[in-house]
């Protein structure tokens, strides 16, 4: 889940950067930007993944539905980038943060607990 997290937070840190790189950037250039920061940092350090991690496929799914002009290349003008990118954000919803994150510090960590089986031999 560490991996997950952090491909898809560099992806969205660079997106973010990116967007910002102009020297003057348009409010939505700029409002895209700063979403991809702030999702990509939530992700990075596990700070309300499930949330962060939704955020992320929405804000990829619309760049890739709408993309802006940016300085560098988009990394989500094509469609599998886009598609790959929501399946692991979609993964990191479902999976949750992780032992390695601030949510695991905060709420401490699952414990999966599997019950013994009704039948004994």
């Amino acid at each position: 889940m560490l991996l997950l997290r952090w491909v898809l937070c560099a992806a969205l840190l660079f997106q973010g950067g990116v967007y910002l790189d102009k020297s003057e950037p348009l409010a939505p250039a700029w409002a895209n930007g700063v979403v991809a920061l702030v999702t990509g940092s939530m992700l990075l350090v596990g700070f309300f993944t499930p949330i962060a991690a939704v955020l992320a496929a929405l804000y990829i799914a619309y760049v890739g539905a709408f993309p802006l002009p940016a300085s560098a290349p988009n990394l989500f003008a094509e469609r599998f980038p886009v598609i790959l990118s929501v399946a692991v954000s979609i993964a990191l919803t479902l999976l949750g943060p992780g032992a390695f994150s601030v949510d695991a510090r905060r709420f401490g960590r699952r414990k999966i607990i599997i019950p013994a089986s009704g039948h004994r031999r």
